[in-house]
């Protein structure tokens, strides 16, 4: 099963995200704070996406799986294209679970 956490909450709580990896999670990323990257400039976007993987990596301590999750699955083709070049595979959901209402 695949753990996407914020890089805040990885640096906050890292024994949770160390102890996801632990049981056997592949840990992946979804954005240092959560922000809607759509609606930042590129650049804030794409540091969103850049510090949060490598706070998330770093507290799970684990190697890097390469994996993100867009926050409200929102995205565009700038931010698709940045994944791909920095060898990072984005997930998708086709339902949305509320969790953000809890």
């Amino acid at each position: 099963m695949n753990f996407f956490a914020l890089g805040e909450k990885a640096r906050r709580y890292p024994q949770i995200v160390k102890q996801a990896a632990l049981d056997g999670h592949v840990m992946g990323s979804h954005s240092e704070s959560h922000p809607q990257l759509t609606k930042l400039s590129d650049r804030d976007a794409k540091k969103q996406i850049s510090t949060g993987h490598r706070n998330v990596i770093k507290n799970a301590d684990v190697e890097d799986s390469s994996f993100f999750r867009f926050p409200y699955g929102s995205r565009n083709s700038s931010l698709k294209r940045y994944l791909y070049n920095q060898r990072v595979s984005s997930f998708f959901w086709n339902m949305d679970t509320l969790d953000w209402k809890l």
